[in-house]
């Protein structure tokens, strides 16, 4: 279902995608970080390695605590699976670029 909403997120590095048992997951990756998607049963998740240590995005040093709460809002909201997918992309892209 996801699969080529994230597209945009080729910009920051490679993407791989997997699917299996009902979930989908979505890497994109470069030479700093790499940025996981996962979505299951209706929710999206994320999650991001970075600095040697894989965390879910409100835990991770990488998002600041303004960014952190961006996202939480997103992922809470009340719109539809690909009206997150695409403001998270967004969100993820701008975030993405003042970290290289």
């Amino acid at each position: 279902m996801i699969k080529y909403l994230f597209d945009d997120l080729k910009q920051v590095g490679k993407k791989k995608y997997y699917f299996k048992n009902e979930e989908e997951e979505i890497y994109f990756s470069n030479n700093y970080f790499e940025i996981e998607i996962s979505y299951h049963s209706g929710c999206i998740d994320l999650a991001i390695n970075y600095d040697g240590k894989r965390d879910n995005y409100f835990c991770s040093d990488f998002f600041s605590t303004n960014e952190k709460e961006k996202i939480k809002v997103v992922l809470n909201s009340c719109y539809s699976i690909e009206q997150k997918c695409k403001i998270l992309s967004q969100l993820l892209l701008e975030i993405s670029r003042g970290k290289v």
